[in-house]
């Protein structure tokens, strides 16, 4: 990518924000292959840094459960899902897309993965997505989504 077109990019993403502490060093971007990339600058530099790694996470429209995964392809990953190759979901039809995280390093990723689906991660996951939970009936532990509704001071993040 040309230097101008990254500066033109960076400014259309951050154009309309004020303060330069609020302002967003990146963007991301979809590169090739299913991998997305992050576009900073510092100075008159600008950066690209691979992301190909992905944390994502499956409501399923027929239990409103949900599922969570890493790949390196998240395209071709959802392609599987929907097309029933893939085991765990293939009962599970239809399937929607609600969360996605992408990191540079597979470890990181596969902590994250590893992290959603324990009793924290669990939780961190209601409170992060309490809003799209509520919207799709999502069956699963309803504390932290009736705790929101019981305290409409607390408001979760959109």
């Amino acid at each position: 990518m040309s230097r101008l077109f990254l500066y033109v990019l960076l400014r259309l993403f951050t154009s309309g924000v004020e303060s330069r502490s609020e302002r967003p060093k990146g963007v991301l971007l979809r590169g090739s292959s299913s991998c997305f990339c992050y576009i900073c600058s510092e100075g008159t530099n600008f950066f690209t840094m691979p992301l190909p790694y992905c944390v994502y996470i499956l409501f399923s429209q027929k239990d409103h459960l949900l599922y969570v995964g890493y790949t390196s392809n998240l395209e071709k990953r959802l392609l599987y899902h929907h097309q029933g190759k893939t085991k765990s979901t293939a009962n599970r039809q239809p399937l929607r897309l609600i969360f996605c995280e992408f990191y540079l390093f597979k470890k990181d990723a596969l902590k994250r993965e590893s992290y959603f689906k324990k009793t924290a991660g669990k939780k961190a996951l209601q409170l992060m997505l309490a809003s799209t939970f509520t919207q799709l009936n999502y069956k699963g532990n309803p504390t932290v989504i009736n705790l929101l509704k019981e305290n409409p001071e607390i408001e979760p993040n959109e």
